[in-house]
């Protein structure tokens, strides 16, 4: 039972160390889309500056807007997907313990209900 709980407790710190590098892979992600994000704004700006007229400041700015979004939209469907997959990772560590959990489990109460019934007194046989 304590070597059961003793491989129990590894699949848990491997499942948290799995879910620990997907949040860095996410946090490292999100800085590096922040930067890029804020050079775009710069240079959306400049552009939005130099526009000879109110008119074509507008066009820029929703190109600028339309283009911002097409990329957060990427951005949010990167790392959702970083997200399903250190899930999917997280899933298959923990399922493999749950499974072998159960084998074990059932080893036990094989081996249990042999041996009790090797130590149960046979019955007389009667006439």
């Amino acid at each position: 039972l304590i070597e059961a709980q003793k491989r129990n407790v590894a699949s848990m710190q491997e499942a948290g160390s799995i879910v620990s590098k997907g949040l860095q892979e996410i946090a490292q992600r999100q800085v590096e889309m922040a930067q890029k994000g804020f050079e775009a704004a710069i240079a959306g700006a400049g552009e939005f500056a130099k526009a000879p007229n109110p008119e074509a400041g507008a066009k820029c700015h929703i190109a600028f807007c339309q283009k911002a979004l097409e990329t957060h939209m990427a951005n949010l469907q990167e790392l959702g997907e970083i997200a399903r997959k250190t899930g999917g990772e997280v899933f298959e560590v923990v399922n493999k313990r749950f499974v072998e959990g159960l084998d074990e489990a059932i080893t036990g109460a094989a081996a249990a209900t042999n041996g009790a019934a090797k130590a149960a007194p046979k019955p007389k046989a009667t006439k």
